[in-house]
């Protein structure tokens, strides 16, 4: 069984309905998907992360990764700036942890092709948050150009989000989770 966001308040999971089915393992998990994805995208940039608004503490944890000459620097976002308008995320914790890190990358690796190639700059996909289940944001830039693109996607929609792109939000979920047990 998928687990809700450890902030959210209700921990109310919605029911998939019967003909939509989802691998409750990770897709970064499955070798044939690590095999597929493992050259990944040319990312600039990559912020990702979760937000829950019926929540008391670290309810929008998000992270940075970041390419530089000497590797993948990683950043984490623990202030709540996400849940702030305008929206100004605050990356003051540097992730130095190897394991972590190449968590994260394998996640930005394995961003589905459907949000790679999408032609909007800005989408929301379905209604994120909208009951009391959180949602997903991404962000990122492609090498060599300029425009970012940002994304909300509900981890939970139950048929107007396509289902590679819910996987992934889940799979966002789950990493994140993970990330943000400890501080370093």
């Amino acid at each position: 069984m998928l687990s809700v966001h450890p902030a959210c308040k209700s921990g109310q999971k919605q029911a998939e309905p019967a003909d939509r089915v989802y691998n409750d393992s990770s897709l970064i998990g499955d070798p044939v998907f690590q095999a597929e994805q493992a050259e990944g995208p040319a990312l600039g940039s990559f912020i990702f992360g979760s937000f829950c608004g019926m929540c008391q503490k670290n309810c929008a944890p998000m992270f940075r990764l970041e390419p530089g000459e000497t590797g993948m620097s990683m950043d984490w976002d623990q202030s709540d700036s996400y849940r702030t308008y305008p929206r100004k995320l605050v990356f003051e914790t540097k992730v130095e942890d190897p394991a972590r890190k190449a968590q994260a990358a394998q996640l930005m690796k394995a961003l589905p092709t459907a949000l790679l190639e999408a032609s909007e700059s800005e989408k929301t996909y379905g209604c994120p948050d909208c009951a009391d289940g959180c949602g997903v944001y991404l962000e990122f830039q492609m090498k060599g150009e300029e425009g970012v693109k940002k994304y909300w996607i509900d981890p939970w929609d139950r048929g107007s989000v396509p289902k590679e792109i819910v996987a992934y939000a889940r799979t966002v979920m789950e990493v994140v989770g993970k990330l943000s047990k400890s501080d370093e």
